[in-house]
């Protein structure tokens, strides 16, 4: 090549790099995120799910609740069944309370009986309220009404007018819509970035343009063969029931990446849990409200790794500053900044003479960021080979 005077060394220097349309970008300390897409189908929350099946034979007299999906609410009446059994046992009651009113010696065995009276009138779905109306007006009833144990939307009916029906027959299936669950298909290469207590944003082709929240609240402990994935259940709020059971929907987890590369807590750590009832998240310890077991703490999420093992044996100008880990933000460079020739990772990085040099990097997963103009792009974390204010080629 002819050879330049060194005065003008800067400006053909420029020339050729805008010429070979090399780009730098400043190595800088990003709020980095890994968003994992996915699909999944709304289905009713198993929790909230009744069965209400018959207590007592009979023949069903009046049906109140007469169509399926029509809502109801806790201690509305469904059904009124006409029982023999019951007018007996009625009768039982009141013999057993005229027996214990007229003894006048030990009373002890009268009381007995009147109590097993009451408890059988109540064991075949008489109310506690019912059974006191009972006693206090005497009067016996020949037909049992039958009352909506929770809210919701009646999913299955059993039953029809004149029919007879015996003990242990399902007569209703009513589901409270509120939660609802939704049901996530998360990839194996995936799965260590999903974690309980996580934020959702969910989208459905129903609602196009809304965006649903919910929590991630159990991770199936197993994997699908055919299709690995693993299934993870979401709690999403309905108060006007406009999510339906079968709807399919696409989801997004944004996950906040810690200066090592591992995701960043989701908050709950340290909080206590139901196990068997994973929306119940306390502060301090103690028992479930709704099912009495003892609240079990949320592990802590994986510590960082420190500045001395993320870079054990890096020049004095590479690594993360002191306070990388603990700021919030990660040391990022551009995806496109990396090659990768299958062994190592490099960077060509701009010198302050204006040459280029090639520098070994070790990095993180890949994440996204947004850059200086605010389009999120992809970056990776810098574990080593870097350091903050470096110009890397783009």
């Amino acid at each position: 090549m002819d050879l330049i005077p060194v005065a003008k060394l800067g400006d053909e220097q420029s020339r050729v790099e805008h010429q070979a349309g090399l780009e730098t970008e400043t190595v800088t300390h990003r709020e980095l995120f890994r968003e994992i897409r996915t699909v999944g189908k709304i289905d009713y929350n198993e929790q909230r799910v009744a069965v209400l099946s018959a207590r007592i034979a009979g023949r069903v007299d009046r049906v109140f609740a007469d169509f399926t999906g029509i809502t109801v609410k806790k201690g509305d009446h469904l059904v009124s069944i006409y029982s023999p059994e019951l007018y007996s046992a009625q009768a039982e009651l009141f013999q057993a309370a005229d027996a214990l009113q007229a003894a006048v010696g030990e009373k002890r065995f009268l009381e007995t009986s009147l109590e097993a009276a009451r408890t059988k009138l109540l064991l075949l779905g008489v109310l506690p309220d019912q059974l006191r109306e009972i006693e206090k007006t005497r009067k016996q009833n020949t037909h049992l009404t039958i009352y909506a144990p929770i809210g919701g939307v009646v999913i299955e009916k059993n039953i029809r007018e004149q029919q007879y029906v015996q003990a242990g027959d399902i007569l209703y299936r009513i589901a409270e819509l509120d939660p609802i669950w939704l049901f996530l298909n998360i990839y194996e290469s995936d799965l260590a970035w999903v974690r309980f207590g996580q934020q959702v944003e969910v989208t459905l082709e129903a609602f196009p343009g809304e965006v649903f929240r919910g929590t991630v609240v159990f991770i199936d402990p197993f994997l699908d063969d055919v299709t690995r994935t693993v299934r993870v259940r979401v709690n999403l709020k309905n108060p006007d029931y406009r999510l339906k059971p079968a709807m399919y929907a696409s989801a997004s987890i944004r996950v906040g990446l810690r200066a090592d590369g591992s995701p960043a807590p989701t908050g709950l750590e340290g909080k206590f849990v139901c196990p068997m009832h994973p929306d119940v998240i306390r502060e301090t310890a103690g028992k479930c409200p709704e099912c009495g077991m003892d609240l079990e703490r949320i592990p802590e999420a994986t510590k960082p790794l420190s500045s001395e093992s993320a870079a054990p044996s890096l020049p004095p100008h590479q690594g993360h500053p002191e306070n990388s880990l603990q700021s919030g933000k990660v040391l990022a460079v551009r995806t496109t900044a990396v090659l990768d020739t299958g062994r190592r990772q490099v960077v060509y990085r701009k010198r302050k003479d204006g040459a280029y040099e090639i520098v070994d990097v070790r990095l993180g997963p890949r994440a996204e960021a947004t850059d200086s103009s605010g389009k999120r792009v992809g970056y990776f974390p810098v574990l080593s080979g870097l350091s903050d204010g470096d110009e890397a080629v783009v």
